[in-house]
């Protein structure tokens, strides 16, 4: 049985639950890379760290197992219940990413217009504070857009920036 000391518990907790329809999918994945980064444990992810084969020690399997159902563990904590249990029906972790990534990643055209229309509609009200609008708000959404491939110019991203702005800062 795997369990997770305090601290992995802390720093899982900074990775939020990926949204069953993706649209927290680059924050997810940025900040789930990184904490299963830092546990080594992305070779179970993208596949490179497969199985050990006969007539590997056995001691060697049971390590991989281990690093294995920790791996597992990690992934189904960020996974909302209904994501989690059509993933979790995959063999490996592996397979499970694989899941979770491509059905996040394969949008449709009415997801993504609704991220669309969230970045076009996003406004800092007149007593909002303006560097949290920008930085945690319309940025985000402008990050997200390019996760899932929309284009936007440098100019057309400066425009929305200005019209998102209080009328008082536009003049």
């Amino acid at each position: 049985m795997t369990t997770i000391a305090a601290a992995d518990l802390t720093a899982l907790s900074k990775v939020p639950v990926l949204q069953s329809n993706g649209a927290n999918w680059l924050i997810f994945t940025s900040r789930f890379k990184n904490f299963i980064d830092a546990k080594l444990l992305w070779g179970h992810f993208d596949g490179t760290t497969t199985r050990p084969s006969p007539p590997a020690a056995q001691a060697e399997i049971d390590e991989w197992v281990k690093h294995e159902s920790e791996a597992r563990n990690y992934l189904g904590q960020r996974l909302e219940d209904s994501t989690f249990l059509q993933a979790n029906t995959r063999t490996t972790v592996a397979e499970m990413w694989d899941y979770v990534s491509s059905r996040t990643t394969a949008l449709s055209a009415h997801v993504v217009a609704a991220m669309q229309a969230d970045f076009d509609n996003c406004n800092c009200g007149e007593k909002e504070n303006v560097r949290t609008h920008l930085e945690e708000n319309l940025k985000v959404k402008y990050f997200a857009l390019l996760a899932v491939g929309v284009t936007m110019s440098d100019s057309q991203y400066a425009t929305r920036i200005i019209n998102s702005l209080p009328r008082y800062y536009q003049s």
